[in-house]
């Protein structure tokens, strides 16, 4: 008798399909059993949270960068003082990424490993070079075989004509071209390193440069305080302030500033009393010596008229700066608040930016606010219960010109419909044109 194949295929998969069912079952029966254990306390915070804080992230950064100092330390037997960006990690304050990008760009960096900078800075010189003394060795070459050959003709002598042989395999242009390849190799693999994934080391002089793997060197020779951490010797963050000025230009040293004077009080460091005393103890120095200010040091004086104290994140700091350019006044950073929830219980928010005078408030929504969605639009609800009026910015409008520009003209629509009278600009004024406003503003204020 024949069989069918598909009948049996058919009761083959309705076996599977039930097999699989009651497994499913007995699986949801185990996982509805109650859970005894007990969760951890690092377990617990951490179901809350979405994104990584930027205590985390910090301390994250931090323990990266101290595991390569200490190598780069133990490959040398003199005492290396961290800078710039590095020193930044290591003290746990948040450096933003168009610093390092702007570092990174920046040629005045010099490379600390031996063959990487070689191979960077001169390059193309050698490589002309080695070429141009490989095609005249073969010259050379050619030229000794050819008359080495006319005089075995002449002689009839094997010996000769074998040296010949030797003297056209002449050893120059085999080394030469050796030389080359190591060369261009070398450079393909420095090519390959990220600018910024080199640790900064600070000296004094050129001849106390270190050629040390993974480093690159900062030559700075006026006075510095220097921040002992698990035994890494740091500049400490004024100083380091004062030394990216020519590396990084007005809008840097802005976000800078603004990332050692944040609200939170684990992670700030400085006020912004303390970084005008740095900058006129710089000068007085410099008036000492009788020596010129750095490059770029006049950003150092105009940042101090455009940072601000109490910020969370440089995307805030973007969003102030993005105000001010159109003519805005500055707003209040984190300005607190009391407003009474629908219990009657007083809650204080802090606003990222506001017009008191006006009620209205500019908020940053970052990606981190996706995990606390709903406990913001209750926020926003008691805020606009109050009386506030808010104008909420995302990344997007930083970053692209017209909606800048929208941003801008929602404040001021806001401030009219509360009966401020603001003029805005047309086009944005760039940061040097915004301080030097308020450099002529200054006198006519203090004297109304």
């Amino acid at each position: 008798m024949a069989v069918d194949n598909s009948v049996i295929d058919g009761r083959m998969t309705e076996v599977f399909h039930r097999y699989r069912k009651a497994l499913w079952r007995l699986r949801a029966c185990c996982y509805r059993a109650p859970m005894n254990t007990k969760k951890s306390g690092l377990l617990t915070k951490a179901e809350g949270q979405f994104f990584e804080t930027s205590h985390s992230r910090l301390l994250r950064v931090r323990a990266g960068i101290m595991e390569r100092c200490i190598e780069a330390q133990n490959h040398t037997s003199f005492p290396l003082v961290f800078g710039l960006d590095t020193a930044l990690k290591m003290l746990c304050i948040d450096v933003p990424i168009e610093v390092e990008k702007r570092l990174g760009a920046s040629s005045r960096v010099t490379s600390g490993t031996s063959k990487s900078a070689r191979s960077r800075v001169s390059g193309n010189k050698f490589a002309a070079s080695a070429s141009a003394a490989a095609s005249a060795s073969a010259a050379a070459s050619a030229s000794a075989a050819a008359s080495a050959a006319a005089s075995a003709a002449a002689l009839g002598s094997v010996f000769v004509a074998k040296s010949a042989s030797r003297q056209s395999s002449s050893r120059p242009v085999s080394t030469s071209d050796a030389v080359r390849q190591r060369h261009a190799s070398a450079g393909t693999a420095a090519r390959r390193r990220q600018p910024y994934d080199f640790l900064t080391v600070c000296v004094d002089s050129r001849v106390a440069r270190r050629r040390v793997a993974g480093t690159r060197c900062v030559q700075w020779c006026h006075p510095i305080e220097i921040v002992e951490t698990c035994g890494i010797s740091c500049v400490a963050p004024a100083d380091t302030w004062l030394m990216f000025a020519p590396y990084v230009g007005l809008e840097e040293l802005v976000l800078l500033g603004d990332a050692m004077m944040r609200r939170d009080a684990d992670q700030r460091w400085l006020s912004l009393d303390d970084f005008h005393a740095a900058v006129e103890a710089f000068e007085r120095h410099l008036a000492d010596k009788k020596m010129h200010a750095p490059r770029g040091f006049d950003n150092c004086r105009r940042a101090l008229q455009l940072m601000s104290e109490e910020t969370d994140s440089p995307a805030e700091t973007h969003a102030r700066l993005l105000l001010e350019s159109y003519g805005l006044p500055r707003p209040e950073i984190n300005a607190p608040v009391d407003v009474r929830d629908e219990r009657g219980v007083t809650r204080r928010f802090y606003l990222d930016m506001a017009f008191p005078q006006w009620g209205v408030a500019v908020e940053y929504d970052g990606r981190h606010h996706a995990g606390s969605w709903e406990s913001d639009q209750h926020r926003l609800k008691l805020l606009a219960d109050d009386g506030w009026m808010t104008v909420s910015v995302i990344w997007d409008d930083l970053i692209d010109d017209q909606r800048r520009q929208g941003v801008a003209n929602s404040v001021a629509e806001r401030i009219a419909q509360r009966g401020g009278r603001v003029t805005l600009l047309r086009q944005p004024m760039s940061l040097r044109e915004l301080t030097d406003r308020r450099r002529l503003r200054m006198p006519s204020e203090d004297a109304g």
